[in-house]
C-alpha cells in the first residue's frame, strides 16, 4: 500500500449531509470525510453549487466528478435549498470537512453530491 496517493491519480467519493434540528433554528451542520490514501499535499478546495458552472480545475459533473492534479472538487447534486446552504470547509492532505448552515426560520435541511481529489 503506498504511504501517499500518487501524483495525478484520483479518488472519488459520495457525500450526504441532513440536518433535522427538531424545532431549532439556524444551527449548522458539519461532516467530514476522509481519502482512502493521504495526498502529498493539501489540494485546492472548490464547491461546485447546483446549477453553478464548474471552475476549469473541476471538469466534471455531480454524476463523473473529476478534478485536475492539486484540486478537491465538491459537487453539489440535489438539494433542499431553501434551507441549507453552503458555509465553509476544512480541508487537508488527509480528508475535508463541510459545513452546511440551515437558514433563518428553518430546522431541517439536506445537501447530496459527490466529489473528486487528484494528487498533486
Amino acid at each position: 500500500m503506498p504511504e501517499t496517493l500518487a501524483s495525478g491519480r484520483t479518488l472519488r467519493g459520495h457525500y450526504h449531509m441532513e440536518l433535522n434540528a427538531g424545532g431549532g433554528t439556524n444551527p449548522d451542520y458539519g461532516a467530514a470525510y476522509s481519502y482512502a490514501f493521504p495526498l502529498p499535499s493539501t489540494p485546492e478546495f472548490h464547491f461546485i453549487a447546483d446549477g453553478e458552472t464548474p471552475p476549469a480545475q473541476c471538469p466534471g459533473t455531480v454524476e463523473d466528478p473529476e478534478a485536475k492534479p492539486g484540486n478537491l472538487c465538491v459537487y453539489e447534486g440535489p438539494t433542499n435549498f431553501d434551507s441549507l446552504v453552503f458555509e465553509g470547509v476544512e480541508s487537508d492532505r488527509f480528508g475535508f470537512g463541510l459545513l452546511m448552515l440551515v437558514t433563518e426560520g428553518s430546522s431541517f435541511g439536506w445537501s447530496i453530491g459527490s466529489w473528486a481529489v487528484t494528487a498533486s
